[in-house]
């Protein structure tokens, strides 16, 4: 035996109040998200103005320029740049990239993939192009792949993933009185 209500009999002075109390929990889900969304973007702020790229300098692709700029108005720091399609050393390694600065280094790589691609005069392939690490201003670790997405990294295995292998430590610039 089914338990059946007559629509005629049944109490229609909830049903507004329960559907507003849905609808009411629903927008606020939504402004919950939003903010975190607008949290989110605020804190990769910086972190977006930060790119590393590859170039070739000549035909045959054996000069590669690395490249790398800090287009934000804040430094970033313990910078490490690494190639993953080519036969790099160590890592490079800068403590501190000033605000609106540049990082070039000149190498001798010799890399298919590369030397392909320059022969072609066509772009480097994301394969080989450099991945980024770095912190921001707020202390924030990122990490930009190769493939141009950018993710946040956890400070403790951010610092850990730094302590591996061999890193060069640029020393900061000082003022030098010059003698007359």
């Amino acid at each position: 035996m089914a338990l059946e209500i007559p629509w005629d009999k049944l109490e229609w002075g909830t049903v507004p109040a329960g559907v507003g109390s849905i609808l009411t929990s629903v927008s606020l889900l939504i402004a919950a998200l939003a903010y975190r969304h607008s949290r989110i973007d605020a804190r990769k702020g910086q972190a977006k103005q930060i790119a590393a790229w590859l170039e070739g300098l000549d035909r045959r692709g054996a000069k590669v320029r690395l490249a790398a700029k800090n287009a934000s108005d804040l430094p970033i720091y313990q910078v490490t740049i690494r190639c993953k399609g080519i036969e790099v050393i160590k890592p490079e390694y800068l403590a501190v990239m000033a605000p609106d600065g540049d990082w070039d280094l000149t190498r001798d790589f010799i890399h298919l993939a590369v030397v392909q691609a320059i022969k072609k005069a066509g772009p480097v392939p994301h394969e080989v192009q450099p991945s980024i690490s770095f912190r921001d201003a707020a202390g924030r670790c990122w990490e930009r792949r190769s493939d141009g997405r950018l993710r946040s990294r956890w400070s403790w295995l951010h610092q850990r993933r730094w302590s591996k292998g061999f890193t060069q430590q640029v020393a900061p610039v000082t003022e030098v009185e010059e003698d007359d």
